[in-house]
């Protein structure tokens, strides 16, 4: 039963995974454009957010759904220690996600304005300035350093991990078609995910 478990999550998340991938690449941005014409700009991001939460809610009811095993749960003190420490980080990531373009990500810039931005802005101020994914950083960190851990959480968290690995680098080469040479210097500037605590170039 745990062996079926594993396979269907990780069934199911890889098929998630791969068409959220595709469609955020720039040859389906592309494509759509060459299919429905510019105005698919004002509304592209947008459905690909609501799509992307959407499918993965099917996820979210097999993890819940399956029958699952408590590997461990974290005593007193350490217990609300650690959640201390979690809450803080997905601040965190709550704050690095507010220093982007916030409306551009959701999508809703696209929506309202007349002639929509083909790309969002280069960020690499605030965290952005020590690492190129803070938010996928503190995700993980938040993920893991979790006081209750069953079977079906640390399949998730490992597939969520594998995902923003890989995906950062596919990310990166949409970005790198995006910003071209601006986002090549920033990539030699500023490590990956693992932040370095002084000033770039410094």
């Amino acid at each position: 039963m745990t062996m079926s478990n594993i396979l269907i999550l990780t069934g199911y998340f890889a098929l998630y995974a791969g068409l959220h991938s595709w469609l955020a690449s720039l040859r389906v941005k592309d494509w759509a454009r060459r299919t429905f014409g510019a105005s698919v700009e004002h509304v592209y991001r947008l459905t690909y957010n609501l799509f992307a939460a959407f499918t993965f809610l099917p996820y979210v009811f097999l993890m819940t759904a399956l029958p699952d095993q408590r590997l461990y749960v974290l005593p007193l003190p350490w217990l609300v220690l650690v959640i201390a420490i979690q809450l803080g980080v997905l601040v965190l990531a709550g704050i690095a996600l507010l220093q982007t373009d916030i409306l551009y990500f959701l999508g809703l810039t696209q929506l309202i304005r007349d002639e929509p931005p083909q790309t969002g802005e280069l960020i690499t101020k605030g965290f952005f300035r020590y690492m190129r994914h803070p938010i996928y950083t503190f995700s993980l960190i938040a993920m893991w350093i979790t006081p209750v851990m069953t079977l079906n959480l640390f399949v998730t968290y490992a597939l969520f991990t594998l995902y923003f690995l890989i995906g950062s680098i596919f990310e990166e080469q949409r970005l790198i078609g995006e910003f071209g040479d601006a986002y090549r210097n920033y990539q030699k500037r500023v490590p990956r995910l693992i932040p370095r605590w002084r000033k770039p170039g410094g």
